[in-house]
């Protein structure tokens, strides 16, 4: 009840409001004698009355929404302002049916300059048409033919626009002309007049779009074979190339068909004619498919049998092309097999060169082993485990190099030389002395260590080449600076070593604990 109430009291308020704007609008829409009042003013007292309706129309629901649920004075004075509402109804409406014609006469007005703009866009369509068909209009016969591709495509997107204005004109017209009719007879009589003559420049619009995409549709057909013309030319200009390319290998035979060729120019000759082939390849097969395509068209359209001839003589052209392909490959085959043959016989001979120089520097690498039977290189093996051996012992007990030849004999040290008997005694402790049975030599095996060891053969082996027994060769595998002392940090470089370097040691290696490094 009390929201019924509160409506009440709101719209009372409302309805007095809309009560004046009723009587401004009634000044507004009632003639002064003769005088024919401005568009703009008509505009203004349409806007009026429509605005003014649209309240009177919120007003009515929103009482009607509440009637049933006031009682006594609450419905009466509810009552009261429906009354209100209808009585201004009816002042609406008597404005409405006076100022009629004016607004009629405006609207019909304002459809038919929108109903222009329709026909203008379809002239401003057609204008693209101009643009597209300049390049025919030239006078040339035969355009080229990306200049044609470029012409029918425009045309045929130029007509899709003119289609679209005119369907947009169409369909307006339409519309309007309904709207039209429902207006008073005199205000109808001259708008329906006006879209007659509108409708017909459509009309007109319609059949000039039919005769420039009838156009547009002869020059495709043209354009597409000139397409295909194109096609084929491109594909015997291709052949032509392979066969000069394939002719090519002849110029390098002699009269007794020998190849006088580098196998650098034989590769490029050949990777040339490969190419060659290839386009040509691609473009024979591009050119057959859309002959195809063409040729399928043709016989849908059911063209004249000029066009017919034409395409078949196409068709024969692309034929004379792949034979022509054929012999060039048959020509380039032979050839390019003496070619081959001539460059597999050139690596052949670099690969037994390879070969032979490898055999030589293994049989040279190899020489220890052959001669003597391998007799020094076995003794030479055995040597190396005794100084492998004696180097451990020296370690083991701390003793130098130069101790280890004093224990040969007693008087070693002081004359730096020892008698073969007493080198073969020693030998024959070396097991023992260093607890490896393994160097248990024949005394036979002990003599051929004496006799290796002896360099000048005077049957002593000096303190010099037994020290020799322990030099270490090494190869350098990353260029390093050599020093006059272990310590990098207070010693000077005196030399430097570079990658495949060989050195000899003189003494044994040093390991730098807190470095970790050995030198």
């Amino acid at each position: 009840l009390w929201k019924a109430k509160l409506v009440v009291q709101e719209k009372t308020e409302d309805l007095k409001l809309i009560e004046e704007e009723v009587e401004q609008a009634e000044i507004l829409t009632t003639p002064l004698g003769d005088e024919r009042p401005s568009d703009e003013k008509i505009t203004e007292m349409v806007n009026a009355v429509d605005s003014i309706q649209a309240k009177l129309v919120a007003a009515m629901t929103s009482l009607e929404s509440v009637q049933s649920s006031v009682q006594g004075s609450a419905k009466t004075q509810l009552n009261g302002l429906i009354e209100r509402v209808k009585a201004s109804q009816v002042r609406v409406d008597e404005m409405k049916e006076t100022t009629r014609e004016q607004r009629e006469r405006v609207a019909c007005e304002s459809i038919l300059r929108e109903a222009q703009a329709k026909l203008n866009a379809v002239d401003e369509a057609f204008g693209k048409t101009s643009d597209a068909e300049a390049p025919y209009l030239k006078g040339i016969e035969f355009l080229p033919l990306e200049e044609t591709i470029k012409a029918v495509a425009d045309s045929e997107v130029a007509i899709v626009g003119v289609q679209e204005a005119i369907d947009e004109a169409r369909a307006f017209l339409q519309e309007k002309v309904v709207e039209i009719r429902k207006f008073a007879e005199v205000v109808s009589k001259v708008g329906l007049k006006e879209l007659d003559t509108l409708n017909k420049k459509r009309d007109g619009a319609v059949q000039k779009v039919a005769l420039f995409t009838k156009e547009t549709e002869e020059r495709k057909r043209a354009m597409l074979q000139q397409q295909a013309v194109s096609k084929v030319t491109e594909a015997e200009a291709a052949a032509r190339k392979m066969m000069t390319t394939a002719k090519d290998f002849t110029l390098k035979e002699t009269e007794s068909g020998e190849v006088e060729i580098t196998p650098k120019a034989a590769q490029e000759m050949c990777d040339r004619f490969a190419a060659a082939s290839k386009f040509a390849e691609e473009r024979l097969d591009d050119a057959r498919q859309y002959m195809v395509e063409r040729q399928r068209a043709t016989r849908a359209e059911k063209k004249d049998q000029a066009t017919v001839q034409e395409m078949s003589g196409l068709v024969s052209r692309l034929n004379t092309v792949q034979s022509e392909l054929g012999k060039a490959k048959s020509i380039a085959s032979e050839h390019e097999q003496k070619f081959v043959a001539k460059m597999v016989m050139q690596e052949a001979s670099d690969l037994m060169r390879t070969l032979e120089s490898g055999i030589e520097k293994v049989t040279e690498e190899a020489a220890p082993l052959l001669v003597e039977g391998g007799r020094r290189f076995v003794v030479a093996s055995m040597i190396k485990m005794i100084a492998e051996a004696l180097s451990e012992h020296a370690v083991q007990h701390g003793l130098s190099h130069e101790d280890v030849f004093g224990q040969i004999d007693s008087g070693a040290a002081a004359e730096g030389k020892v008698a073969e008997f007493a080198l073969l005694a020693f030998l024959e402790r070396v097991p023992e002395l260093c607890s490896r049975k393994d160097l248990a030599f024949s005394q036979e095996q002990r003599k051929a260590i004496c006799a290796q060891l002896d360099n000048d053969g005077d049957g002593m082996v000096t303190k010099s080449e037994f020290l020799g027994l322990f030099l270490d060769s090494f190869v350098c595998i990353h260029s390093i600076s050599m020093t006059d002392g272990y310590d990098i940090g207070t010693s000077k470089n005196i030399d430097k070593l570079d990658v495949d370097d060989v050195v000899e040691t003189l003494a044994e290696p040093v390991t730098d604990e807190m470095k970790g490094m050995t030198r």
